[in-house]
């Protein structure tokens, strides 16, 4: 998602052969993202922090690739829960 707004949603159970892309930020700035099979990444930010480079490739729904200065969010959904919940503890 960019700015809240989803652009783009990716089956990586379904990716064949690992790809790049890039976003372009409203902003004037950029992030390439790497796709694999079964996990994403950024690999390539105009960002000054490369926190979103650093945070590495993430391939569960644990945590979310973040780019605050480009305003994009990375977020793996659990396919059976559409709500990206793994388990529930009380």
């Amino acid at each position: 998602t960019q700015d809240g707004v989803e652009i783009q949603r990716i089956d990586l159970g379904e990716v064949r052969d690992e790809y790049t892309f890039s976003i372009e930020a409203p902003t004037g700035g950029y992030n390439t993202i790497l796709v694999e099979r079964g996990a994403i990444s950024v690999v390539d930010a105009s960002c000054p922090d490369h926190v979103c480079i650093n945070t590495g490739s993430i391939s569960n729904s644990l945590r979310p690739i973040v780019c605050l200065p480009n305003r994009l969010m990375i977020e793996i959904e659990n396919a059976a829960d559409p709500s990206g919940v793994d388990t529930v503890s009380g």
